[in-house]
Order: C-alpha cells, then structure tokens, then sequence
C-alpha cells in the first residue's frame, strides 16, 4: 500500500474492505476541515489585529425561483401520487 491516504481509500473501496475505507475517508475529511479552519482562524485574527480587510469571498446563492411551468407539474403530479 502506498503512503498517500488517497490511494489507500481507494484501494479500500476497490477490495470492498469499506470500514477501512470509511476510516481513511474520515481521516481526510477531519484533516482537510482542519486545515480550512486553520486558515480561517488565521485570516480572522488578521483581520482583528493587523487590520486587514477581509477578502471578498463568493458565496454560493440557492436559485428558489420556481418556473410556473415546473411548479404546476409537481403539484399534478402530487395529485396523482394522492388518488
């Protein structure tokens, strides 16, 4: 097996052996959230006591417009599914 935690999940799904895969996919799940909070924490304290201005960030947006059309079709639908 190879040190890389990538390919040792991916082994591990390939073999089926998935209690191991899913300890190494927590692992790299646990490490990468720490590493964005990591970076977080220090953007923020930098913020604080250096006073650098934030970077602007994209934030995703939800479209929740519904097509009249769409919203029509899932009502008929649920009709349906009721009688």
């Amino acid at each position: 097996m190879s040190d890389n935690p990538m390919y040792t999940f991916v082994d591990d799904v390939m073999a089926k052996n998935f209690s191991s895969a899913q300890k190494t996919f927590n692992d790299l799940l646990d490490q990468k959230l720490s590493d964005a909070l990591d970076a977080e924490k220090v953007s923020l304290a930098q913020q604080v006591y250096n006073g650098v201005e934030p970077e602007d960030e994209e934030q995703l947006e939800l479209e929740l417009e519904v097509d009249e059309e769409e919203a029509e079709e899932s009502v008929e639908d649920e009709v349906e599914v009721e009688d």
